[in-house]
């Protein structure tokens, strides 16, 4: 990869910004020529060092800004995410694998981001805040860089529709279960379902376009809060992407999965 190309942003620390600024990242990458595989997993990356940067970092102070540096050159993507937080420690994190901990809602975030990229590493800087530089090396795009980049269309918010068949609730999520609404409208309709009398929950995820670590964890809670009460959940038409997130994070071998709602809601009867 002989050209060079970078990509600057200053975004507020609100939730909602995670998805702008993945969006841009997402833009840039493929306006540069990067492949699908690896602008998905430089995204996904992306995603949860902002939404640490935003939550842990400035804790969702108003007043302080995340930015995102993306530079490309010689072959190597380089992406900086700072904050003016008074500083977070990701280098001591426990590994979310680990069977004590696999259940946890949280924690998986930086461990993600590892997988996804090359080199992570995290730089508390004295006069405050933190600095996570993420690099990987990229294959020749399939085109050079060209002047400035488009950002990606904003897709709509996640929509969720439930239906009962017998004591199961079936849920099909459509978009993104990610940091915000998706992941905290997931979680808070399944245990409403679980107060209303569902035993069992069914999620169909074939229409699902991008989880992150926040969702995850909506899943993980929900799959707690059904066993917790009795009950089973299964996940069902889980894409490619999705399921490669669950084998990352261990957790292909905990939910049930299965290849469509019939199969699912069968099963669990």
């Amino acid at each position: 990869m002989n050209g060079s190309a970078h990509l600057c942003l200053a975004i507020a620390s609100r939730r909602v910004e995670v998805e702008s600024a993945s969006q841009a990242v997402k833009g840039f990458l493929r306006r540069i020529g990067v492949d699908d595989d690896a602008c998905w997993r430089t995204e996904a990356a992306v995603r949860e060092a902002v939404a640490n940067a935003i939550v842990h970092g400035n804790r969702e102070d108003p007043g302080k800004q995340v930015g995102v540096a993306v530079e490309l050159g010689g072959g190597r993507l380089v992406v900086r995410v700072h904050d003016e937080g008074p500083g977070w420690d990701g280098k001591r994190l426990a590994d979310p694998r680990d069977t004590t901990r696999r259940l946890e809602p949280r924690g998986r975030g930086v461990f993600l981001m590892r997988h996804f990229m090359d080199e992570v590493v995290h730089d508390r800087r004295a006069g405050g805040g933190t600095t996570v530089t993420m690099s990987t090396r990229l294959q020749d795009p399939a085109r050079p860089p060209r002047g400035a980049y488009d950002p990606e269309p904003r897709e709509a918010g996640m929509t969720l529709t439930s239906r009962r068949h017998g004591d199961a609730s079936v849920f099909e999520a459509v978009g993104k279960i990610t940091i915000g609404a998706g992941a905290v409208r997931l979680r808070e309709e399944v245990l409403a379902a679980l107060e209303g009398g569902a035993r069992n929950v069914v999620i169909d995820m074939g229409r699902v376009t991008a989880i992150d670590s926040s969702g995850i964890g909506a899943l993980v809670s929900a799959y707690s809060a059904t066993a917790n009460g009795g009950g089973r959940l299964a996940l069902c038409r889980v894409p490619p992407k999705v399921l490669e997130i669950l084998h990352i994070t261990q957790l292909s071998g905990v939910f049930e999965l299965f290849p469509g709602e019939r199969e699912a809601v069968a099963e669990l009867a």
